[in-house]
């Protein structure tokens, strides 16, 4: 069985500057978030129904966690976004950098919440995903090729030039890049071991972001 890694998905306000009063005059906010399927569902189901009872207009800007953190980071005396949904690790930094408002936490809603998705004053945690394998079983059949059932199977002389990760800038690349750290004598500290089966050995190629999971 392989292990899964999980990681928070966690959404914030941000602070705005008090020369900022313009957004009360124009009901639109910006929302970064994760592109791919991940846009394509709130673009379809879920922002058309907040739009419409909340008389605004909400613009999407997708991006990975890292390159949204990387714009609050370049806006940060004149902030563009509103709102925004990132990973655990990129939030905290956010929260650190104080990027985030206060949260009103006073709703009754905020008791249904589990321990986890506490993030603190500024975020909160929505979601829960799982870092592993996934294969074509269609392609494999057809290739003759055997699926993988742990980690260590990728390492396999079969799978050299077929297997795909996410950039180090997405948590899931991150993810990966310590599991084979730790399967090869490493840890979250000394990632080195990983680096050579993650290389020539078994990638064909690091996916850009989550906008190619909608290709």
């Amino acid at each position: 069985m392989m292990k899964r890694k999980l990681m928070t998905i966690a959404i914030a306000g941000l602070m705005a500057p008090a020369t900022s009063m313009v957004y009360a005059q124009t009901p639109t906010l910006y929302l970064g978030s994760y592109g791919g399927s991940t846009q394509k569902a709130f673009e379809e189901d879920v922002l058309p129904a907040f739009e419409k009872a909340n008389n605004v207009k909400v613009v999407y800007v997708p991006g990975n966690s890292t390159d949204t953190l990387g714009k609050l980071q370049a806006q940060k005396s004149n902030p563009e976004l509103d709102v925004v949904m990132l990973d655990d690790g990129p939030m905290y930094q956010a929260m650190q950098f104080g990027f985030c408002d206060k949260i009103d936490k006073s709703a009754p809603v905020f008791k249904d919440l589990y321990p986890i998705a506490d993030l603190g004053p500024n975020a909160l945690g929505i979601g829960l995903v799982a870092t592993g394998l996934f294969y074509n079983e269609e392609a494999f059949k057809k290739e003759g090729i055997t699926p993988p059932t742990s980690w260590h199977d990728l390492e396999n002389p079969q799978f050299e030039q077929r297997t795909v990760i996410p950039p180090l800038n997405n948590t899931y690349g991150l993810h990966t890049l310590v599991k084979f750290a730790k399967l090869n004598g490493g840890d979250e500290k000394n990632r080195t071991p990983a680096l050579m089966p993650l290389s020539k050995k078994s990638t064909r190629m690091y996916w850009p972001g989550n906008p190619r999971l909608a290709a």
